[in-house]
């Protein structure tokens, strides 16, 4: 709007339009409507105007917003050559600008210049110059003030300038000795919050431990009607079982408050296990028990990665989605679904269709 791009700020006044009722706004509606009523007056839409200028003093509710809807009113209708409805305007607007407490000069100047410009295009010259008086002793009397205020800031920014001078002398020598304290007390800090962190690092990978350990056992406990021979043979060779039955009544004890182990080394003896699946190497296993197996695998499909032949060994021996999922990813990182999606990519790499059966085709290789 100040630099004449008349499109522009009107662009921005609608948006900010529709900021304020959303919001439900009216002063901010009342200041917008004002504003646009001011750049359509200057691009000489004087109805437009006229019609956003009536909406500002429909939504005024103070005094001050009051002044402002009836005084750009008044240059609404002087412009439009309306004297009798600009002078109406104008008396409404100078009755409410006495009322106000914070009184505006800047607004005290426009009241008087419209005036006198009303008064002098009416040809009430004696009037309109009595105005012209006033408009002017007010803006001598606005230039004197921003002339006063502008030496009284230069003086209370030397002023201030000065202290801070002895300000810093004092407060250099206190923070000699302040810097070492705070920088003590910011390395206990620290130590504190690594310690909450281990803390927390630690009852994660408790609770993880633990998840751990009762999957595991789940795995080795199964009846021996869900779990055929090869199956069983693969599971031995993992040699967790007897892992399991030392730490049982560990964990047991944990859970009820009676362990005589600290969390860490629950923690450790129960990821032993975890660690001894990770080491073990899949491919190897079942290459035991059904010699060259992944060999014929890479075969058939090159494309396969590491993780992918190794899915396909848990498959071969009838491991269940859950129980890949233990073997294959950390607890907490994985899922049945990620391990649904991987035998997805692994049926597609090897061609076989959506209605094929991937351990049996793994049989048959």
């Amino acid at each position: 709007m100040v630099n004449k791009q008349n499109d522009s700020a009107q662009h921005y006044y609608k948006a900010a339009l529709n900021l304020a009722k959303l919001h439900e706004n009216p002063a901010m509606q009342t200041m917008v409507y004002t504003n646009m009523g001011v750049t359509y007056r200057e691009q000489k839409q004087l109805d437009t105007a006229e019609y956003y200028s009536k909406k500002a003093l429909h939504m005024a509710n103070t005094d001050s917003e009051k002044v402002y809807a009836y005084m750009n009113m008044a240059f609404v209708f002087f412009d439009k050559n309306m004297l009798d409805s600009a002078r109406y305007y104008l008396d409404i607007s100078e009755t409410l600008y006495r009322n106000v407490t914070d009184k505006n000069p800047f607004t005290r100047v426009s009241l008087n210049k419209l005036r006198y410009r009303v008064e002098k295009k009416d040809g009430n010259l004696e009037l309109a110059l009595h105005y012209q008086e006033l408009y002017t002793e007010y803006q001598y009397e606005i230039t004197g003030k921003n002339d006063r205020q502008l030496l009284l800031e230069m003086q209370r920014k030397y002023n201030l300038a000065a202290k801070e001078t002895e300000h810093n002398r004092e407060m250099n020598a206190r923070l000699k000795w302040m810097g070492g304290l705070a920088l003590a007390l910011l390395l206990l800090a620290g130590v504190c919050l690594m310690m909450i962190q281990k803390n927390k690092k630690q009852k994660a990978e408790l609770a993880i431990a633990r998840q751990q350990f009762f999957t595991m056992q789940e795995l080795y406990r199964q009846k021996d009607n869900d779990m055929n021979d090869m199956k069983k043979m693969f599971i031995k060779k993992m040699e967790i079982a007897k892992s399991i039955a030392i730490l049982t009544p560990y964990l047991d004890e944990h859970l009820k408050g009676k362990s005589k182990k600290t969390d860490q080394e629950l923690i450790w003896e129960v990821t032993k296990i975890a660690q001894t699946l990770k080491a073990n190497n899949f491919v190897d296993i079942a290459n035991e028990l059904s010699p060259g197996f992944t060999d014929r695998l890479k075969n058939i499909c090159p494309e396969l990665n590491e993780r992918e032949i190794s899915i396909c060994c848990l498959v071969l021996f009838n491991f269940s989605n859950e129980e890949i999922d233990l073997l294959i990813n950390d607890r907490y990182k994985g899922s049945t679904q990620t391990v649904q999606n991987w035998k997805t990519a692994i049926r597609r790499k090897l061609n076989i269709k959506h209605n094929g059966n991937l351990q049996d085709f793994l049989m048959n290789i």
